[in-house]
């Protein structure tokens, strides 16, 4: 197998994988063990199964106990092709100092497929109730997508799943290729047709679902009845594992008709993606959990809890106000805020509609007026981490905390990724250009004396000054670390 391109690619992302000296052919075999170690390094759980399955694909099955590197080769290739290609990237996640991002994208598939699964499975959502259909049916995914289904069903079931999965399928639009990961829709719809054909349809009229049914009418705690559920989670798992041949053709059929639902057009497909987009962003963004959120930001920012509590409240002021102005531009959209039912009196920006690259542009011209505005853009693209269009609050606050407060390799850092096109760790000759320029007009504009020391007052009174008399709030890329003042 030949490849275009390598996992190098994906893991270059990470600074830690990044060679910086340039490849050549002489090396190219050092670079790809290089590669393997590093996409083995921690063996994320789920990665055996997938390993192990590739070497079955190339051919393991049927080994001589020759040529076992190639073999090995092939294997890992496939498994290259796998995580580049056929999955989202962030499959298996890269936790560095957020821990939500662990298995995101697998994760992200998940919570969409139970969405999903409200409407194909209604018997189950009736006697269970939202809160613990999601956690009971949840649970049971984590296991069956993480595996690709390995382990988890019939090795004919399996085989006829990875060959839609991974060789060319009328369900694979080409025109998308090259911009999504192109078995998202296979990896969901099977994963749908196990919990309606092994759940729904197995359990709907059984005296385990009227039973759970009577728990929740009685007023039993959805974390109690999710616990209750267990019985109905084996049946699910245990039929799954155990399905009869004969009726192989009715969970085909089943996993056909919702993969051609969402493969419809290049609108489903794409719609598919955005959908688990969303997802990854409100995972990452603890968007669902308050004190969750708020403890998070405090460990990645320097903010402190009080002063991510009053930079939410300050920025929502900002965003109402913004709203209300009619004098600088039409109204645009707002920053939505949920109270959630598990947060008493606790406001959570979870971003329905996001901050759109307007509101931030102009949000950045008040807090950070020295800022090229010709690079909001590109600032905006690299907080948008998961490029749905929005920023989530938690993006935003890490953001504002790099730019103003961070020290000086942090801020070098965010330069550097403005300028890295390709996004690969490494300056092109027209990036390098680039840089040079901006940092010529901004050094005429503002001067060596332009530096300012930050603090979290600066960051919010910008906030509160009239749009009229924007306040300069610290250094971007110029400038020395805040002398900081805690509330």
């Amino acid at each position: 197998l030949e490849r275009g391109r390598t996992v190098s690619a994906a893991c270059r992302r990470d600074s830690r994988m990044v060679s910086r000296t340039p490849s050549t052919s002489s090396t190219s075999s050092r670079h790809s063990a290089t590669t393997a170690r590093l996409m083995l390094d921690g063996y994320p759980q789920g990665l055996h199964f997938l390993a192990g399955m590739s070497l079955l694909c190339v051919g393991g099955s049927h080994w001589d106990g020759t040529n076992g590197g190639e073999l090995e080769e092939f294997a890992f290739w496939l498994l290259a092709l796998m995580l580049e290609d056929v999955l989202d990237r962030d499959f298996f996640g890269e936790v560095q100092n957020n821990v939500q991002m662990a298995y995101i994208g697998g994760r992200g598939m998940k919570d969409l497929t139970v969405e999903l699964a409200e409407t194909r499975c209604p018997s189950l959502l009736e006697a269970l109730g939202p809160e613990p259909f999601r956690s009971t049916l949840g649970a049971i995914l984590d296991k069956w997508i993480l595996s690709l289904l390995v382990g988890c069903a019939p090795a004919r079931l399996i085989q006829y799943f990875w060959d839609h999965l991974m060789l060319p399928s009328p369900y694979h639009d080409e025109l998308l290729a090259n911009s999504l990961p192109r078995g998202l829709a296979t990896v969901v719809a099977f994963s749908l047709a196990g919990l309606v054909c092994c759940g729904e349809e197995q359990l709907k009229g059984t005296k385990t679902l009227e039973y759970l049914a009577a728990l929740r009418r009685d007023g039993m705690e959805p974390c109690d009845l999710s616990l209750e559920a267990g019985e109905a989670s084996l049946v699910i798992h245990k039929s799954f594992a155990e399905w009869p041949e004969e009726q192989d053709a009715t969970f085909l059929d089943t996993a056909m008709r919702i993969l051609i639902e969402m493969t419809a057009s290049q609108s489903d497909t794409t719609r598919v993606w955005m959908e688990i987009k969303r997802i990854k962003q409100r995972i990452a963004s603890c968007a669902d959990n308050y004190d969750e959120q708020l403890m998070s930001l405090a460990k990645r920012t320097h903010f402190t809890v009080q002063e991510i509590t009053q930079l939410r409240t300050e920025l929502e002021k900002y965003v109402a106000q913004d709203q209300g102005s009619t004098t600088r531009r039409p109204s645009g959209p707002t920053l939505t805020v949920v109270r959630p039912r598990s947060c008493s009196g606790s406001l959570v920006s979870t971003s329905g509609q996001g901050l759109s690259l307007d509101v931030f542009t102009e949000l950045v011209r008040r807090t950070v007026p020295e800022f090229p505005p010709e690079l909001c853009e590109r600032l905006f693209k690299k907080l948008d981490a998961f490029e749905v269009g929005k920023l989530a609050f938690a993006e935003l606050a890490c953001g504002l905390s790099a730019l103003s407060l961070g020290t000086m390799d942090e801020k070098l850092q965010v330069c550097f990724d403005l300028f890295d096109s390709e996004k690969q760790q490494a300056l092109k000759l027209k990036d390098i250009n680039e840089l040079c320029a901006v940092l010529f007009r901004v050094a005429l504009t503002q001067g060596m004396e332009g530096a300012q020391v930050a603090s979290t007052d600066d960051v919010l009174s910008a906030l509160q000054e009239p749009p009229t008399s924007p306040t300069s709030m610290s250094t971007s890329f110029t400038g020395t670390p805040r002398n900081r003042k805690r509330h």
